[in-house]
């Protein structure tokens, strides 16, 4: 049982870093003022 819930917390780490690095480039492409539509697509 713990090792079942020590890889659900891999799991949701690895999202987390997935989805920050997301976050990163889309605050990058607003900094650098990129056109809305660009980022809003991907």
């Amino acid at each position: 049982m713990d090792e079942m819930k020590m890889e659900s917390k891999e799991d949701i780490l690895k999202r987390l870093r997935r989805i920050e690095r997301q976050v990163k480039g889309i605050y990058k492409m607003i900094e650098d003022d990129k056109a809305v539509p660009t980022f809003l697509l991907r």
